[in-house]
This record gives C-alpha cells, sequence and structure tokens, in this order.
C-alpha cells in the first residue's frame, strides 16, 4: 500500500531542516563575531561593558552595557523572589486543597 521510500522522506526532510538551521546559526555567529572583532580591537572589552552611557561624547557616543547587565540582574532577582514563593504556595494549595473538591 505504502511505498518504502515514503518511510526514509521524514528523516531526510528533518536533516536538511536540521542543518539549515546549523548553517543559518552558524553563518550568523561568524557574522557577528567579524562586525564586532573591529569594535573589541579599537575599544576593548572595558569599553564596552563599562558603566557610562552618554550619546553625546564625541565622536560616536560612549554607550557601555554595565548599568544594563546590573539593573536586569536586579529586576531579574526581585522578580524571581516574588514569582517563587507564589509558584510553591500555588502548588501545594492545589496539591493539599484542590484535591477535596
Amino acid at each position: 500500500m505504502f511505498n518504502k521510500n515514503h518511510y526514509e522522506v521524514g528523516p531526510a526532510i528533518v536533516r536538511i531542516g536540521g542543518g539549515l538551521f546549523l548553517f543559518f546559526l552558524l553563518t550568523s555567529i561568524g557574522f557577528i563575531v567579524y562586525k564586532s572583532a573591529t569594535f573589541f580591537h579599537d575599544y576593548g572589552f572595558s569599553h564596552f561593558f563599562g558603566r557610562n552611557w552618554n550619546a553625546k561624547a564625541k565622536p560616536n557616543g560612549e554607550f557601555g552595557v554595565g548599568n544594563l547587565i546590573i539593573n536586569t540582574s536586579f529586576v531579574l532577582l526581585v522578580s524571581m523572589a516574588i514569582a517563587i514563593p507564589l509558584m510553591i504556595f500555588a502548588a501545594v494549595f492545589i496539591n493539599e486543597f484542590m484535591t477535596l473538591f
């Protein structure tokens, strides 16, 4: 009823799709590394991870992501401090009290 080759098409499509995904992923990573190499060569990592953010600085502005990383980490910790106890209380409530109904 079905041709044997019919069952071999699915894995081939998955392999081709996976190969294309890896190709584009590695190409994108390579492009980002290639384009950012000149910046890090000229300015270094300390300029990128610095805490200064001044768009009016001459000639091209000064944009450090240090404060962004610190503030994002702070927001993450505060939200987890609120969410984790709520999640545990909700799980205990569902397990202990909702089974009575």
